[in-house]
């Protein structure tokens, strides 16, 4: 069993190279990592994480914690979620 959940967790975090992977998710579904030109600083990148996490009602760590990272992993359909809720207006 315990074989398998560190299985299950490789496989979630290798769908993500790095963090520009999950820059670029988190920027494609509204949440606004980085700039136009696709560069995320620390900050503005953890900010995003958290306004993910908030809005699925993850643990809010800011970081690529397992429950974030299967989230991400989940198929979606290409839109962006409610950015009314996430936009900080």
């Amino acid at each position: 069993m315990r074989i398998l959940a560190l299985l299950m967790l490789f496989l979630c975090v290798s769908c993500y190279e790095d963090d520009e992977d999950v820059a670029k998710y988190l920027r494609d579904f509204g949440f606004s990592s980085g700039g136009d030109d696709g560069v995320a600083d620390q900050t503005s990148f953890k900010g995003s994480l958290v306004k993910f996490q908030e809005y699925y009602n993850l643990p809010v760590d800011g970081t690529l914690n397992v429950a974030t990272l299967k989230l991400m992993r989940t198929p979606r359909c290409d839109n962006e979620d409610a950015t009314s809720a996430i936009c900080e207006c």
